[in-house]
């Protein structure tokens, strides 16, 4: 931490760069362990990134981990280095638990994988438009926050539109008609964090 903070505050903002400070850092590694200091070697947590193009869900895997592999399963069962590896965006066209993990030399690095569900639905994808805008606090994912399959944990920050003080108003245009048996809303409450459940719901079609 103390290596990055004196990046980021000696270096000029136009030098600054990750993968070359990403480079640099493999050395201080070997220095730490040569002096037997105990460090973190860094975040093998795989980032699940989601994105619709072109009416299809597309999920980017990332790692900051340098010269790493990343192996998933979409099936929920555990990744390990016989499982697929990702080598371009994965495309969800049905439910799926998605796991990923970080391997480095044939070893991995990840304490566990990353995880994510996906519900396939009949508004997957469908474009949402909103009457009042959403809190600038809690953009979420963006426009397909409501129809991208995936659904909100406690964890308040990613996966949630958040609406102040104004109705949230959602209307969303199905691509094709067809009947509607179920349908489903999830809302948050945490009081320490001042969000709340709405006061009462309404469904028009």
């Amino acid at each position: 931490r103390l290596l990055a903070l004196s990046e980021v505050t000696w270096s000029p903002k136009g030098s600054k760069n990750w993968d070359d400070f990403n480079t640099r850092l493999q050395s201080h590694f070997k220095i730490f362990g040569q002096k037997g200091w105990s460090y973190c070697p860094g975040n093998f947590t795989v980032a699940i990134q989601p994105v619709f193009n072109n009416g299809k869900l597309l999920v980017n895997l990332l790692s900051e981990t340098k010269n790493s592999e990343i192996y998933y399963t979409l099936d929920g069962s555990e990744p390990n280095l016989q499982s697929n590896k990702y080598l371009q965006p994965i495309e969800i066209n049905q439910t799926s638990t998605l796991k990923a993990i970080t391997a480095v030399n044939n070893n991995i690095m990840s304490l566990q994988a990353a995880k994510q569900q996906f519900s396939k639905h009949k508004a997957f994808g469908a474009t949402v438009s909103y009457t009042t805008p959403v809190s600038k606090y809690y953009q979420a994912e963006g426009a397909f926050t409501l129809t991208n399959g995936v659904r909100g944990t406690k964890t308040h920050g990613r996966n949630w539109h958040g609406f102040s003080s104004e109705n949230m108003i959602a209307t969303f245009q199905l691509a094709n008609a067809d009947t509607l048996h179920t349908l489903n809303l999830s809302c948050l409450q945490s009081y320490r964090d001042w969000i709340f459940c709405p006061a009462s719901v309404k469904f028009e079609v």
